[in-house]
C-alpha cells in the first residue's frame, strides 16, 4: 500500500486525534502530528521505518497500567478485529484508543490505530457526581453568609456561616433584620442600611453589592461584602432574594499590601540609572520610571497616548526613522532590536546618547506590548570621540616626528657637507704650506671658505634655534611678555638688519603707513613671525620682484602684509602650512624645514590676533598678520 501521500500526511494532521499506520510487519508507515503530541515525541523527529513494538516498548510507562498497553499492542492485531476501549495515562488522562485493519486491492493489509483525548468527557461524569455532593454541602460549607429572604424581607434560610448557634438560626426564620437587632442588642442602623439595599434591588431587579464595615471587639477593622441578588421566575415575578456575604478583610489588607508593594517596586524602579518602559503598540504607555524621563528629556506631564509626538519630540530628526524601523520589525519578527539614538533637548547645549534595547510580550489583556531600557551612554560616547581624538593626535604627531627626522636630516646634511669640504680644503692648503713644496702655488682664497663655514654654521644654528622654539611651544615654556614697541623703529630695525640687502642682493621694500607711533606686543615673538615671513618671500621669489612689508594700523589692530611674487602655494596646501613640519608640494628642491609658518601660527595665535593668506600659483603670496594695538 503506497500511503501516505504527502496531501494524506497534510489532511492527518489536521486532526484532533492521533494517528499511527503500521503495516502487517508491525513497521510505522506514518504518525501524525497530534499522535506525537500525545505521545511527547518531537515533532521534528521521524518515527517511520520503526518498529511499532519497539516504541510500545519503550512508551509504555506512558500508561498507568503499562503491561497492559504493551499486551494490547502486541496481541490486538494478531486478533485482527476492530477494537474501541479506554484508556488511561500515567498523568491521568484518559483516552479513546481504536484499532482496526484494511487489506488494499494487493491484499497489503495495514494496521491504524487512533488516540482521542476524552478526558473531559470521562470526568464529566465523575465532575456532575461531584457537585451534586458539592451543591449538598455548599450552602452549610461555605465560608460565606448564605441568607435567603421572601419578597417581604423575611428570612426563610441561613447557613451555618451566617448563623453557627443552631438555635438562634431557627428562630430568625420567619422574622427581619429589625427583630434580629432588637434581640441581639444591635443598633438599628445595621437593619436601614440592609433594607436600603433590599429595596434597591427588589426595585430595580438587579443585583446589588455594598461592604459592610465593623470593628471587632479586638479593636480591628472588619470588612464583609454583602450582595444581594433577586430571583424573577418564568412569569417574571420576584420569588426570593438571595443574600450572600464573604468577609474580605484578609483581600482589603492583601489589596493594601499589594499597593504598597507597588508603591515600593516604582520607587525602587525610580532609583535605577536605566530607563524602562511598558508600552503597546498603539502608542499607549503603560509604565516608565524617573530615568526614562530623563533620558528622553521630557516631564512625567508630556506623556501623552502618542509616543511618536510627546516621548519623541526631542529625538534627533535624523535617528527618528531608525526607532521607527525598530519598532516595526520588532511587530512584525518579535525579535530583540537594539541600537543607539540622540536627544536633543532645545535648553541643553549638548546631545545626549541613548543606548536601547527594545523587546515583545504579549499580555493577555493588553495584547501586544513593548518593552525597553534606555541607558544613557553620552559620557561612554564622548571619551569614545576623546580617545579616537587623541588617537588622530597620536598619528599626526608621529606623521611629524618623521616628517622632521627626514626634513631636519636633509636640511643638516647640506651645510654640514659645505662645512666639510671647506675644512678640508683649508686642512689642504695647511699641509701643502707646511712642506714648502716651491713647485705647488697656493691659489686658495681662505676668507671664501671660511665665510662659506660661518654662513652655513649659522644656517644649522637658526634650524636648531627654531626646533628649540617648537620645544618649548609643545611644552608650554614659551614666555609671553608683551611690550610697548615704536612700530617704524622695530620694522626697519628689522629689515636693516637682515633684508638691506638679502643674500642675493634684493633689497627688502617696505612701507609703514601707521597713524599711531607704538603698539604693544611680544618683540621676540614677533621677530620670529615676521622673518619666517619675510624669509620664505625671498626664498621662494627667486629672481622676480623683491618682496613687500606693508605695515599699518586699521581699527585698533595692528596689520603685517608680507607679499612676494614667486611660485604661490596650491590650494590643496593652504590648510595645512601652519602645521608643523608640512611644506607645500610645489617647494621642489628649495630647503626649508616645515616650522616657519608653524612659528607664525602660533606667534600670532599668543597676540589673539588672526591671519590670513591669498596666494596663487605662480603669482606669489600675501600674508596679512592682524593683532590687537
Amino acid at each position: 500500500m503506497k500511503f501516505p501521500s504527502a496531501f494524506s500526511s497534510l489532511l492527518f494532521d489536521t486532526f484532533d486525534f492521533g494517528i499511527l499506520i503500521e503495516d502487517s510487519n508491525r513497521t510505522i508507515l506514518f504518525a501524525n502530528k497530534k499522535f506525537k503530541q500525545i505521545f511527547e515525541i518531537p515533532e521534528q523527529l521521524d518515527i517511520t521505518r520503526s518498529s511499532c513494538l519497539d516504541a510500545a516498548r519503550m512508551s509504555k510507562s506512558f500508561f498507568k497500567d503499562s503491561d497492559r498497553f504493551e499486551f494490547d499492542i502486541t496481541n490486538i492485531p494478531l486478533v485482527d478485529k476492530p477494537v474501541e476501549e479506554i484508556v488511561e495515562a500515567s498523568d491521568g488522562r484518559f483516552f479513546k484508543r481504536k484499532f482496526n485493519s484494511v487489506v488494499d486491492d494487493d491484499n497489503t493489509k495495514t494496521l491504524i490505530w487512533s488516540y482521542e483525548d476524552v478526558t473531559t468527557l470521562i470526568n464529566k461524569g465523575v465532575e456532575l457526581e461531584r457537585q451534586k455532593s458539592f451543591y449538598h454541602t455548599m450552602l452549610n460549607e461555605l465560608p460565606a453568609d448564605i441568607a435567603i429572604f421572601s419578597p417581604e424581607h423575611k428570612y426563610i434560610y441561613l447557613n451555618k456561616t451566617a448563623i453557627k448557634n443552631d438555635t438562634l438560626r431557627e428562630w430568625i426564620i420567619g422574622r427581619d433584620d429589625y427583630e434580629y437587632c432588637e434581640y441581639r442588642g444591635l443598633d438599628k442602623s445595621l437593619a436601614d442600611n440592609r433594607r436600603d439595599h433590599f429595596i434597591k434591588t427588589i426595585t430595580t431587579g438587579e443585583s446589588d453589592m455594598w461592604v459592610d464595615k465593623r470593628i471587632t471587639p479586638e479593636g480591628k477593622e472588619d470588612y464583609v461584602l454583602r450582595i444581594f441578588y433577586p430571583y424573577i421566575n418564568q412569569a417574571n415575578k420576584l420569588e426570593f432574594v438571595i443574600g450572600y456575604g464573604v468577609n474580605i478583610t484578609q483581600q482589603k489588607e492583601q489589596e493594601l499590601a499589594v499597593k504598597l508593594q507597588r508603591e515600593r517596586f516604582k520607587a525602587l524602579i525610580d532609583t535605577l540609572k536605566e530607563g524602562v518602559f511598558q508600552i503597546t503598540f498603539e502608542g499607549e504607555m503603560m509604565f516608565h520610571n524617573q530615568a526614562f524621563l530623563n533620558a528622553m528629556d521630557i516631564a512625567d506631564n508630556d506623556i501623552g497616548k502618542q509616543y511618536t509626538s510627546r516621548i519623541m519630540q526631542y529625538v534627533n530628526h535624523d535617528d527618528k526613522k531608525q526607532l521607527y524601523i525598530s519598532f516595526d520589525k520588532l511587530k512584525r519578527t518579535k525579535e530583540l532590536q537594539k541600537g543607539i539614538f540622540r536627544v536633543n533637548h532645545p535648553n541643553a547645549n549638548n546631545v545626549k546618547f541613548i543606548d536601547y534595547v527594545i523587546w515583545y510580550i504579549h499580555d493577555s489583556e493588553k495584547g501586544d506590548i513593548v518593552i525597553g531600557r534606555l541607558s544613557d551612554i553620552t559620557e561612554r560616547v564622548m571619551n569614545e570621540q576623546h580617545m579616537l581624538t587623541l588617537i588622530e593626535k597620536e598619528k599626526q604627531l608621529n606623521t611629524q616626528q618623521s616628517n622632521f627626522i627626514h626634513i631636519t636630516s636633509h636640511e643638516l646634511r647640506t651645510p654640514l657637507s659645505v662645512i666639510m669640504s671647506s675644512a678640508e680644503i683649508l686642512e689642504l692648503q695647511e699641509e701643502m704650506e707646511f712642506s714648502n713644496d716651491s713647485n705647488i702655488n697656493v691659489l686658495v682664497d681662505r676668507k671664501k671658505f671660511t665665510s662659506g663655514i660661518v654662513k652655513e654654521v649659522i644656517k644649522i644654528t637658526d634650524i636648531l634655534n627654531e626646533l628649540l622654539v617648537v620645544g618649548k611651544i609643545e611644552n608650554n615654556k614659551v614666555k609671553f611678555t608683551p611690550t610697548p614697541n615704536n612700530i617704524r623703529d622695530y620694522f626697519y630695525s628689522l629689515a636693516n638688519e637682515l633684508y638691506m640687502p638679502y643674500t642675493d642682493g634684493r633689497n627688502l621694500d617696505i612701507e609703514i603707513s601707521c597713524t599711531v607711533d607704538c603698539a604693544c606686543f611680544d618683540a621676540a615673538l614677533m621677530r620670529h613671525a615676521v622673518i619666517n615671513l619675510a624669509n620664505n618671500a625671498f626664498k621662494y621669489s627667486v629672481g622676480n620682484v623683491p618682496p613687500k612689508l606693508t605695515v599699518f594700523n586699521t581699527d585698533g589692530l595692528l596689520n603685517i602684509v608680507v607679499k612676494d611674487y614667486g611660485i604661490g602655494i596650491p590650494s590643496v596646501d593652504k590648510e595645512k602650512i601652519f602645521n608643523s613640519f608640512y611644506r607645500a608640494s610645489n617647494v621642489g628642491n628649495i630647503s626649508g624645514t616645515g616650522i616657519g609658518l608653524m612659528l607664525v601660527d602660533y606667534a600670532v595665535k599668543t597676540h589673539k590676533g588672526n591671519i590670513e593668506v591669498h596666494s596663487s600659483i605662480n603669482e606669489g603670496s600675501e600674508f596679512t598678520i592682524q593683532i590687537p594695538l
